[in-house]
C-alpha cells in the first residue's frame, strides 16, 4: 500500500507546518504497514525538508501555471501522481485548500474521505479512524470501505516527529 501526501507550500514556495505533521503521521502508519510514503508538492524551494520528516520520495513540480492554488489543476495532478504511484491512501492536511480538493479527489480516484482525522488507521480488512465532529465536542469512528482513501487530518492533532530518511527528490513536469 503506498501512502502519498500533498505537502502544500505558501506563495514562496516554503512548506506549511501542516506539510511536516501530515509527513510525521504518514511515516507512522509507513513504519507500521511497510508503504512507501511519496509526497507531491508544488514549486517548493526545499523540497528536500520533507525527508527530515520520513518521506522517501519526493515529487516537485516547478511550475508557474501552479503557483497559485486552483482546485482544478491541484486535483488533476494529484490524481495523476496518485495513480502513477499506486497509492491506496492519499494524506491531506485540514486546510482549507486540500478540504476544496478532498471531494474532488475522492471522485477522481474513487476513494472514500474523511476529513478532521486525529488517530492513525487501524483494522484489518477496511480502515478505521477516529475523526472529531461537533466543533471538536465529539469524536466518532469511521469506516472507510473502499479500496483507496483521502484521509485529512486535523491540524495538531499527531504533531511533527523528525525520522531523517534518504530521499528521492524528482521534478516533475504536468502538462498544464
Amino acid at each position: 500500500m503506498g501512502i502519498l501526501i500533498f505537502a502544500e507550500t505558501d506563495d514562496k514556495g516554503n512548506f506549511k507546518k501542516d506539510a511536516f505533521e501530515i509527513a510525521s503521521y504518514a511515516f507512522e502508519i509507513w513504519s507500521d504497514s511497510n508503504s512507501d510514503v511519496t509526497a507531491i508538492c508544488f514549486n517548493a524551494i526545499n523540497p528536500g525538508k520533507l525527508s527530515d520528516y520520513g518521506v522517501k520520495k519526493i515529487i516537485n513540480s516547478n511550475n508557474t501555471h501552479l503557483k497559485n492554488f486552483d482546485s482544478g489543476l491541484y486535483s488533476e495532478c494529484i490524481s495523476e501522481i496518485s495513480k502513477n504511484e499506486n497509492s491506496k491512501m492519499l494524506i491531506l492536511s485540514s486546510s482549507s485548500n486540500s478540504k476544496y480538493i478532498g471531494g474532488i479527489l475522492s471522485v477522481k480516484l474513487d476513494a472514500g474521505y474523511v476529513t478532521n482525522v486525529i488517530s492513525k488507521p487501524f483494522g484489518s480488512k477496511n480502515i478505521v479512524v477516529k475523526r472529531n465532529t461537533f466543533t471538536n465536542k465529539a469524536f466518532e469512528m469511521v469506516e472507510v470501505v473502499k479500496s483507496k482513501s483521502i484521509l485529512a487530518i486535523s491540524k495538531n492533532s499527531f504533531g511533527l516527529k523528525e525520522n531523517n530518511s534518504n530521499s528521492e527528490i524528482i521534478e516533475y513536469n504536468f502538462k498544464t
